[in-house]
């Protein structure tokens, strides 16, 4: 019985690969030897390599290899999208589903309940708000957009912060009578006239105006990438000006200590 070159060169090729999978290593069988490494395998030494049959038969393999592999990815995407399953929204207000939380048919009546249920400021009058109360006392019926609702008093808070309240922090110094002026950032010359023109034209158009307090603040011209001026406040006079009270963070041990000793225990 004859063997046509296909039938042989997939024998050479098949043996070669058993032989090779048996012993641990890739022995030359019928004249075909493995490359090494980064060599390149010619291709008339290439298992199956027989002219013209050789070619066809690889194209024929890969083809073969090629469907079975989108095959197998199309298998891959059914079960893929038989596992899906819609996500129900679930609401954090009610805990339910089907809506969110921003259409949940609950919020309105919360919201409805806390509006009843706080306290408007004819009720509990606050200091910050004791002249709006007065007009609004004035008045018959008092209208729902000029109620306020007050959380608490600020007098409450004096005696948690008494320095802020009592003017004991970040206070400045006048002196009747007096102008305050402080030496600020030189100014190049060239600079000068162009700041000077600056000014004129804001006051012009309206962005600033003259003032007549007695506090004078320096300003300080920069210029721009484009030539431009740009007038910025310099705060180095007002920075002087205020007292700060000199406080450090505590740390933990003191915080600790200070907890202790506020609850008794040692």
């Amino acid at each position: 019985m004859t063997k046509t070159i296909l039938e042989e060169a997939k024998m050479i090729q098949y043996g070669a690969r058993l032989e090779g999978s048996q012993s641990g290593e890739m022995r030359a069988v019928d004249g075909w030897k493995r490359p090494r490494r980064g060599q390149r395998r010619p291709r008339s030494t290439r298992p199956g390599s027989g002219g013209d049959e050789g070619a066809l038969l690889r194209e024929l393999r890969d083809e073969e290899e090629r469907k079975m592999r989108s095959k197998l990815m199309v298998d891959l995407r059914r079960e893929r999208a038989g596992m899906r399953r819609p996500r129900a929204v679930e609401c954090f207000a009610c805990s339910g589903k089907g809506h969110m939380a921003r259409y949940c048919p609950s919020r309105n009546t919360k919201d409805e309940r806390n509006k009843r249920s706080s306290p408007y400021c004819y009720e509990r009058p606050a200091e910050a708000v004791a002249k709006v109360i007065a007009v609004i006392r004035k008045e018959a019926c008092v209208p729902e957009r000029k109620r306020t609702r007050v959380s608490g008093s600020i007098g409450d808070l004096v005696d948690k912060f008494p320095e802020v309240h009592r003017g004991q922090e970040n206070r400045i110094e006048f002196y009747q009578d007096e102008r305050v002026v402080k030496r600020g950032q030189i100014v190049p010359e060239s600079l000068r006239e162009r700041t000077r023109k600056h000014l004129e034209n804001l006051k012009r158009r309206g962005v600033i105006r003259q003032s007549w307090l007695k506090w004078r603040n320096l300003i300080r011209a920069l210029e721009k990438l484009n030539g431009g001026v740009w007038v910025v406040s310099n705060l180095m006079a007002l920075n002087d000006l205020v007292v700060k009270t000199r406080t450090s963070s505590p740390t933990f041990g003191t915080l600790c200590e200070r907890r202790r000793a506020r609850n008794g225990s040692w």
